[in-house]
């Protein structure tokens, strides 16, 4: 046998074991020390990694050595050796931690994190003493063993044996594909070794399992010494963090070689279960607590010998709800492998899967209490008999009993969870379950013969106070058909952590890396549409060279570094006491812990031994905003946490912030502190991240997930067992939604709904409940079944619901007579009890979450047929077709993507009809609402058929696309000069189809910040920020690149059949060359001292307010003198503020906090959102009667203006010169309004009562806007005139009153002119709702408030001229009259009433579940409106208000459906 070091054709180094014995030979993989130096050798290959950095993030040489702080760690004689028989200190170890590495304690774990007695047993199943808690992580009286437990290794064998049979000890595992359950070289000993073929084990509770190494830490995977050092996993099984019942296995000891010793473990010798504090589910078995010392004999009980296929304690008779089910759990293989005998009977064709694999089975029985059970192995026939139950065997004479097909349940329910969405990988709603087995090991695949990427690595994305920042994704590409779907990407979602997609098409850039193999590089630039926020996400990445998409997580993470300081109240903690810590921004810019979004979810402690616990919330650690405290001491249990002198780590995780940690000392009671070397305080936050390659496991701030393998398609999740779900446990721990805070605020809002279970989804959940080998899917479907109340049972006939408490009674009298009672049975009996038909159900799904929300009656009825022909390429139409012909005849509807209509086939519309032969449908193009859906895609085919099941069927139409290559034809790259783009290909057939349906055009600015960019039709021929189309080029004009640096310039198309289109343009300083004419000076010239200010010129302050809430006061600030986008770009660039010479913080990322911290913000409208806009300062109070502002901003110039009490701008702080007054009147305000039923101005006046009087009898005209108003009568029918009232109010009706900006001169005989111009803001009516109108045209219209109908008309009449510019998720939408084209609106008038009340704007822009439209103008604040379109019609989708603009105090929303 080949052993010690090998190198393969490629040059690749791999290391054998050279240990004698069965790991003889066996290939290292993870971390392994060889002759004193540490190496790590790849999880999957086995192969050496040189000169590179590990998945965990250490260093290795050229060599393949561990390197620190650029030297080379050694220990000499640690290790593996390389010379065959020999060992080191450490042998066989499968993972070194890196800190303490080797040392381990009595009863601690090899890698260095082992407790002081008994303790967690490298990865095994927990203790005792001090017991494992039902996550099953060993510990014991101080141990804290992070490994977790190893899971019941069902379905494989452990290490391929050369013999038969192969003894160790006392102990005997048959058959050469299994291998003995024993330690290497323990002569006589008891201890056992978890089975399998590979070295892994599970992480922490929830850890992830990380291509064969352990995670360890969720946040650190180098705590590789809670690996065990020859624990061998199952082939294609992992180990769960959760399981405590390892039935056939015992826990490891932690050491080796100890002939005649036992395990130093507390918990060993339990064949067919661990024992520990909690999990005493130890059938027959002993419990041996702290060290047994059972020299030369085993205490397992005789399962040991008898878990020959199957394990005995977990193959029995169960008895769930609606019958008895004989179990079998095989060891090894699946019920493919063997044939099964219940009292003599073969019933191996009736037995069906409780899990994916068929390694736990079931045959529900047809006599009571069947007594013998006998496994036939299929390759040899050879036998394993289990004894079931007392008494004689059963004459069986039927094995095959048709279940039932649901079961319906009723009870209460949060509405969050009743209205909540479950989506599947695509984006699309679920309604059934996919399968109604449950996954008990995630099986290993080949990622490098995977269609898709399966390896991935994401970094933290940081983003600074308004969502700037940038989304690095890196998938492996491992072949050419993973590099084809890559090259193939063409649309990627965002989802939010509910899987719900909030953003339909995201903006990115791709590119190829080859430097650590050929690595595809997804770049996603933020801000975007519902992307510009703090927290958890998924994004969805689709290509057209697959169907399948994959689904990689992200964080959004405050760029802000975070410091953790300790606190003055708490200097010196002792032990068992308490410490405080304040969480600041060093720069004094941001405050931690005001914004509503923050999730601090947990708190861990590395005590003195490098051990590293998890303190529970609340009763051992609360944050109030950036105060953190931390007990000592457990406020509940008496726990104390620290409990020895020295050196602690406070690792602190918040979402959306950086992982946080602290090292404080905890001093010994008298106040003495305990000896320790120097460590370099780390008070930092420290990115989770450290590997630079591609990595499997997404480490962000994350929680752990229970698999490091990229979701494709469905959930994966491992084994678990532990305590049984019950009552109580069902009832305090929801599933169906997500236990956020979300659902939490919402639980008090309670419904009773209809829960709809598949059968046999339900008998596995109660199997799996009642044997112990729960999985975290099984509890969340068992979960709902105990939340709520069992109404009916359901069979093949679905309009016949009988009574389950009616069939359980009689099925419990039956047996109590010895007898069994089917529900096929049931049923035909006179006896039998039915219900009537419920309403609105919702399935629930094999995850415990729950489907859409439908009509029972839907399931009613014969089974619908399969259909083919759904896949057809662009037609005139398209037929389907089925072999059914009395669907066909009895078809009454066809629905078509959700539509509100049926399809019409009548002589004037004929949108589909029925084929000669009876059996098929033709359904005609003109059936299709292009800007409902694009006609090339998936679309919906909803067919109700009487006597029939209705039926939802999924028609892909394909297509050819234009061949996008874009390429710079730009003149010039320099500043202000236009870059031209060429987005065709001359001998590409569909030329120009891309640029025709061209949705939107963004630029990427050097600076990363993202504008959006309008058409030259939309935003007007003189505009030098717009873009134009010809000749197959886009041109974007130069006022878009006003700085020198590199832009990227994202095209995207409204078909989302196309991918993205961006090309980076580097653009460089415009150089000054206009020729300088000399100037002859005629006399001396006094110089002129050159200005002293640098930078850009400031906007100007417009106006002001003073505002306060129960919490503070606030001073806003509005601007003028920029557009809208520079404005945004000066206040993001604002560093400082002063008010009346006293300075202001920066706000953190989601506004002011609390109390009376003096602090600033630039933030948009508070009302109408959009672009930032303004600055405003809070403080505890404002009572100064003006406000001296100095505003400073990175690149331009100071900005100082004085602010009067009353709101109104001085330009400049300094004192403003007497200026005489010119008239002693002057105008007060005017307002829009009605007067003798005509629109009109009304001037209120200010001034001494006797001067208004006097200037009101020498007034005898008015111009408006150049034109001159002469007094008289005002009447709706009249000429233009002005009048004045009893109350000197001046009103005015004129043609040219604009709304806005209108120059008004007040003139009469023997005074001077009153000159006065309006205000170019006007105020906006409130969008009160909107809907889908159907019909000719499909549309959403928007309604706004007619209230004011003064305000309504000069709006919508604003809007006409031309002067704002409606968007709808970012595409430009053009004024027209025929809404029947694309991204067209027009205004509507109510014709009730005669006046213009709604914006209708054409369906193909709302092409999200959630839809913003923007109305923006220079003349008002900009209007946001968020408009949600369900996906399908029956009322069932959640409204969901968007959260995506934070800094957006209020926001509206809408459901169209």
């Amino acid at each position: 046998m080949k052993t010690g070091w090998l190198q393969d054709a490629d040059g690749k180094w791999y290391f054998l074991d050279t240990a004698k014995g069965i790991q003889e030979g066996k290939m290292l993989t993870g971390w392994n020390w060889i002759d004193g130096y540490c190496y790590y050798f790849d999880v999957q290959s086995g192969a050496l990694l040189v000169n590179t950095t590990t998945p965990d993030g250490y260093k290795v040489n050229a060599d393949g050595k561990w390197e620190k702080d650029g030297k080379v760690m050694f220990s000499q004689g640690e290790g593996h050796s390389s010379t065959v028989g020999t060992v080191g200190s450490n042998t066989n170890q499968s993972a070194a931690k890196k800190s303490g590495l080797g040392s381990s304690s009595r009863g601690g774990s090899r890698g260095g994190s082992g407790s002081s007695r008994g303790g967690g047993s490298r990865g095994g199943s927990g203790s005792s003493r001090g017991g494992g808690s039902r996550g099953g992580s060993g510990s014991s009286r101080g141990s804290a063993s992070q490994g977790g437990t190893g899971s019941l290794q069902v379905g494989s064998g452990s290490l391929q044996g050369d013999s038969g049979k192969s003894s160790v000890g006392n102990n005997i595992s048959k058959n050469g594909s299994d291998t003995a359950d024993v330690q290497t070289n323990n002569a006589g000993n008891n201890s056992a070794s978890v089975n399998g073929t590979q070295n892994q084990v599970s992480g922490t509770q929830e850890g992830s399992v990380n291509g064969g190494h352990s995670a360890g830490d969720a946040e650190s995977s180098a705590n590789a010494g809670n690996n065990v050092s020859n624990i061998v996993e199952n082939a294609g099984n992992t180990s769960s963090g959760e399981t405590t019942n390892n039935a056939g296995n015992t826990s490891n000891s932690e050491t080796t070689n100890n002939a005649g010793n036992t395990s130093n473990s507390e918990a060993t010798n339990n064949a067919g279960n661990t024992s520990s504090g909690e999990a005493t589910n130890n059938t027959g078995n002993t419990s041996n607590s702290e060290a047994t010392n059972n020299t030369g004999s085993t205490a397992s009980n005789e399962a040991a010998d008898n878990d020959k296929f199957a394990y005995v304690n977990y193959t029995k008779n169960i008895n769930t709800d609606f019958g008895q089910y004989v179990v079998v759990t095989f060891k090894y293989g699946t019920i493919d492998n063997y044939k099964v005998l219940v009292d003599g009977t073969d019933v191996t064709s009736s037995m069906t899967k409780v899990d994916d694999e068929g390694h736990v089975v079931k045959w529900l029985s047809t006599v009571k209490d069947p007594s013998a059970l006998q496994i036939v192995s299929k390759s040899d026939n050879d036998t394993q008999d289990i004894k079931l139950a007392d008494g004689e065997r059963k004459n069986i004479t039927r094995t095959d009993v048709k279940a039932p097909k649901y079961v319906l349940s009723n009870g209460p329910m949060t509405k969050f969870d009743y209205q909540l969405e479950t989506y599947d990988s695509e984006g699309k709603i679920r309604k059934d379950p996919t399968k109604t087995t449950f996954t008990l090991q995630t099986k290993k695949t080949d990622s490098s013969i995977e269609a898709v990427p399966s390896k991935y690595y994401i970094p933290v994305t940081e983003i600074d106070n308004v969502g700037t920042g940038n989304i690095k994704i890196k998938l492996q590409l491992e072949n050419d058909e993973q590099e084809a779907w890559f090259d193939g990407l063409n649309n990627i979602k965002l989802l939010n952590e509910d899987h719900n997609i909030i953003n339909q098409n995201l903006v990115y850039n791709k590119n190829k890396e080859t430097k650590h193999g050929k690595v595809g590089v997804i770049n996603i630039p933020l801000p975007q549409n519902n992307a510009r926020s703090r927290g958890d996400y998924y994004v969805s990445v689709g290509s057209s060279k697959n169907s399948k998409r994959v689904s990689l997580p992200i964080s959004l993470v405050s760029k802000t570094d975070f410091k953790v300081v300790r606190d003055s109240s708490t200097p010196n903690p002792k032990i068992g006491g308490d410490i405080r810590f304040k969480i600041e921004d060093p720069k004094g810019l941001q405050s931690f812990g005001n914004d509503y979004g923050l999730v601090m979810y947990k708190v861990t402690l590395t005590k003195p031994d490098g051990s590293v616990i998890e303190l529970p919330h609340y009763d051992s650690w609360y944050n109030i905003m950036g105060l953190m405290h931390i007990s000592g001491t457990d406020k509940t249990s008496g726990k104390v946490y620290t409990d020895v002198a020295g050196v602690y780590t406070a690792t602190i995780y918040a979402k959306g912030y950086k992982t946080m940690t602290k090292k404080f000392e905890v001093l010994n009671s008298d106040g003495s502190s305990a000896v320790t070397t120097g460590d370099k305080d780390s008070s930092k936050s420290v990115d989770a991240i450290s590997t630079p390659t591609v990595t499997k496991t997404h480490s962000g701030n994350r929680e752990p997930s229970s698999t490091s393998s990229v979701v494709i398609g469905g959930y994966t999740g491992s084994a678990s067992s532990g305590k049984k779900a019950d009552s109580v446990s069902g009832a305090t721990k929801k599933s169906g939604g997500k236990a956020d805070a979300t659902s939490s605020a919402t639980g008090s809002m309670m419904i009773n709904g209809y829960l709809l279970y598949d059968y046999d989804l339900l008998t596995n959940a109660m199997i799996l409940n009642e044997i112990g080998l729960r999985s975290k899917d099984s509890d969340a479907v068992m979960n709902w079944w105990f939340d709520q109340t069992p109404e009916a049972i359901v069979g093949d006939d679905k309009g016949k619901l009988y009574e389950l408490n009616s069939f359980v009674d009689a099925y419990k009298d039956a047996r109590l007579e010895g007898n069994v009672l089917t529900f096929e049975d049931y049923i035909k009996s006179s006896d039998a009890k039915t219900r009537g038909i419920v309403g609105n159900v919702k399935n629930v799904l094999e995850n415990g979450k729950l489907g859409t929300v439908y009509r029972y009656g839907n399931l009613v009825g014969e089974a619908a047929p399969t259909f083919t022909g759904l896949t057809a390429p662009v037609a005139d139409s398209f037929t389907i077709t089925t072999d059914n012909a009395d669907f066909i005849k009895n078809l009454n509807s066809i629905m078509l993507d959700g539509s509100g209509s049926p399809l019409r086939s009548d002589n004037y519309l004929k949108q589909y009809e029925i084929g000669a032969d009876g059996k098929s449908i033709i359904i005609y193009k003109s059936a299709f609402n292009k800007y409902l859906n694009p006609l090339v895609g998936k679309h919906k085919i909803a067919l109700d058929s009487t006597g029939f099941e209705k039926i939802e069927l999924e028609l892909n139409i394909t297509d050819t696309f234009e061949n996008i290559e874009l390429t710079d034809v730009s003149e010039k790259h320099e500043t202000d000069s236009a870059i031209v783009i060429k987005a065709v290909k001359d001998d590409d057939p569909k030329k120009g189809d891309f640029l025709s349906k061209l949705g939107s055009v963004r630029v990427q600015n050097p600076d990363k910040t993202v504008r959006d960019v309008i058409s030259a039709f939309a935003g007007g021929n003189t505009s030098d920020t717009v873009y134009d189309i010809a000749d197959g080029k886009i041109t974007l004009r130069g006022g878009l690149f006003k700085d020198a640096g590199e832009y990227i310039i994202y095209l995207q198309s409204s078909d989302t059949n196309y991918a993205v289109q961006s090309v980076k343009i580097n653009i460089t300083q415009k150089e000054n060359t206009a020729p300088v004419t000399p100037i002859t000076p005629v006399s001396p010239v006094t110089p002129v001292a050159p200005s002293t200010e640098e930078g850009k010129d400031t906007p100007k302050a417009n106006t002001g307010r003073k505002s306060s809430s129960f919490m503070y006061y606030m001073l806003t600030v509005k601007f003028k003198g920029m557009n809208e986008s520079d404005l945004e770009k000066y206040l993001k660039a604002v560093t400082s503020v002063s008010v009346n010479g006293e300075d202001y913080a920066k706000a953190g990322i989601l506004g002011f906090g609390f109390g009376n911290t003096k602090e600033f913000r630039a933030q948009n409208d508070s009302t109408y959102g959009g672009k930032i806009s303004q600055l405003s300062v809070k403080a505890g109070s404002f009572t100064d009667n003006k406000f001296d502002f100095v505003v400073k901003a990175d690149g331009y110039k100071d900005l100082t203006f004085t602010m009067n009490a009353d709101g109104s701008i001085a330009e400049s702080v300094a004192p403003a010169p007497v200026v005489p007054t010119v008239n002693a009147v002057e105008v007060d305000k005017v307002e829009f309004k009605k007067y003798n039923n005509a629109d009109v101005y009304a001037v209120t006046l200010k001034g001494d009562t006797a001067k208004i009087n006097e200037f009101i009898e020498k007034l005898n005209a008015v111009e408006v806007n150049g034109v001159k108003v002469e007094e008289g009568i005002i009447s709706t029918l009249g000429r233009e005139r002005f009048a004045v009232d009893n109350d000197n109010v001046i009103y005015i009706k004129s043609r040219k009153i604009k709304g806005f900006a209108d120059k008004l001169v007040f003139k009469g005989e023997g005074m001077d002119d009153l000159v006065y111009t309006t205000s170019s803001q006007i105020s906006t009516p409130a969008i009160t709702g909107s809907e889908i109108k159907k019909g000719y045209d499909n549309y959403v219209r928007l309604t706004f408030d007619d209230t004011n109908k003064a305000q309504l008309k000069l709006f919508t009449e604003l809007i006409k001229s031309g002067k704002a510019v409606v968007t709808v998720n970012g595409v430009t939408y053009n004024k027209g009259y025929n809404i029947s084209n694309t991204a067209t609106y027009k205004l509507t008038a109510n014709m009730a009433f005669g006046y213009t009340q709604f914006i209708d704007l054409s369906l193909d822009g709302f092409n999200q579940p959630s839809n913003e439209v923007v109305i923006s103008s220079e003349n008002f604040d900009i209007i946001r409106f968020n408009v949600e379109v369900a996906e399908n019609t029956s009322g069932n989708r959640r409204a969901r208000r968007d959260l995506s603009a934070v800094e957006t105090a209020t926001s509206s929303n809408a459901v169209i459906r």
